[in-house]
């Protein structure tokens, strides 16, 4: 490998390098995002059934609701709930 060959690999490293962290960072917020109102409302997570359940309210009539299998499923269709009301 000559050198111009050296650089021109080092500068694919580099943008394929920047690339990634790049993406990692619009990963993290795209995740963080889905607990931005969950970290201000500080709704109840709790089973109800065989199911979680992620409450903002005194109950499921006057508040907003998001149920799943696990916490973050719950926490995920809480969002969507919250958004619709």
């Amino acid at each position: 490998m000559n050198e111009q060959e050296y650089w021109m690999n080092r500068a694919n490293q580099d943008t394929v390098n920047n690339n990634l962290a790049l993406e990692a960072q619009i990963n993290y917020w795209a995740a963080k995002k889905d607990y931005i109102i969950v970290e201000a409302l500080k709704p109840q997570i709790m089973l109800d059934g065989d199911k979680w359940c992620c409450m903002y309210g005194s109950n499921l009539q006057e508040g907003v609701a998001g149920f799943g299998d696990t916490p973050n499923e719950a926490i995920l269709d809480f969002n969507q709930a919250f958004y619709k009301k």
